[in-house]
């Protein structure tokens, strides 16, 4: 059973709520990570890969790829280009978009303002519209 699923599906609707409730920048930190988490579920339950190879090729991943994050991004680039190199390279500039906004938003002396967060929802929902038609999930 995957978890990731239901906890992608919390993060997204937690970050529609946040920027309702004016707290635009946990929300665009729960936008991003409601794709991160999509994203390891398709690893576990589209590529049927268990929670000890996920855990262990993320480790040998971000150790190759430098952060754990890029390489989960990259199996999904390589996996979606192989059928579709133009659906590959619109999901990566999408995640790449919304991973440089959580990384504004957690870790820069930056203000998030509502179309900010309204934006990062926004691109959240594209990105997984692409891994959902892709992987058919």
């Amino acid at each position: 059973m995957s978890y990731w699923h239901d906890k992608s599906k919390v993060n997204i609707d937690a970050s529609n709520k946040l920027n309702i409730n004016g707290f635009y920048c946990s929300s665009v930190h729960c936008s991003y990570y409601s794709c991160v988490q999509l994203m390891y579920h398709i690893l576990h339950v589209h590529f049927m890969k268990t929670v000890d190879e996920i855990d262990e090729e993320s480790k040998q991943g971000a150790n190759i790829d430098g952060g754990l994050h890029v390489w989960l991004i990259n199996q999904m680039t390589e996996q979606m280009s192989a059928s579709n190199p133009y659906e590959a390279t619109k999901f990566n500039d999408t995640i790449g978009n919304l991973k440089r906004a959580r990384v504004k938003s957690d870790y820069k002396n930056f203000e998030i303002k509502e179309n900010f967060a309204k934006k990062a929802y926004d691109t959240a929902l594209d990105a997984q519209k692409l891994l959902i038609k892709h992987f058919k999930i």
